[in-house]
């Protein structure tokens, strides 16, 4: 056994006189990263699929509770001629024209029904996929073609 300086036999700790470690460093292998990364993409993989399937929930539960409202075609006659003057943005709009609407505005007693019409029943052609009219209800009469 050796001494060193001070007389004192060395210490059989881990720790060297300085606080350094001194231990050997021993090494997982070459392969240990290779596994961390697999563990770590599995990981990630799971959790993907964890929030998909939440987000496929949500989604189907949010179309059960609140489903979107079926469009039908209908009919529409004005019966005022204040409600077809303001149309100036439809030049070729005639007093009675065909249009699209949704069932729970059709039913419903608001002031406004919306009703969308075609950019050849418009006369615009600004409106390529068509145009929606918001129209006061006491001033048209609409009639739906599936009722």
């Amino acid at each position: 056994m050796t001494h060193d300086s001070t007389g004192n036999a060395p210490s059989q700790d881990a720790v060297g006189g300085n606080g350094a470690d001194t231990a050997p460093f021993v090494s997982a292998g070459p392969g240990a990263s290779r596994t961390a990364r697999r563990g770590i993409r599995f990981l990630t993989v799971l959790a993907a699929l964890f929030v998909a399937a939440v987000l496929a929930v949500a989604i189907m539960i949010g179309l059960t509770l609140f489903p979107p409202s079926a469009s039908q075609t209908v009919w529409v006659q004005f019966s005022e001629l204040e409600g077809r003057v303001q149309l100036g943005y439809c030049p070729s709009l005639a007093g009675t024209f065909e249009g699209t609407a949704f069932t729970g505005d059709l039913d419903g007693s608001s002031d406004i029904v919306p009703v969308k019409v075609s950019a050849d029943e418009c006369g615009n052609a600004r409106f390529a996929d068509g145009v929606w009219l918001y129209l006061h209800r006491a001033s048209v009469t609409i009639a739906s073609t599936a009722r």
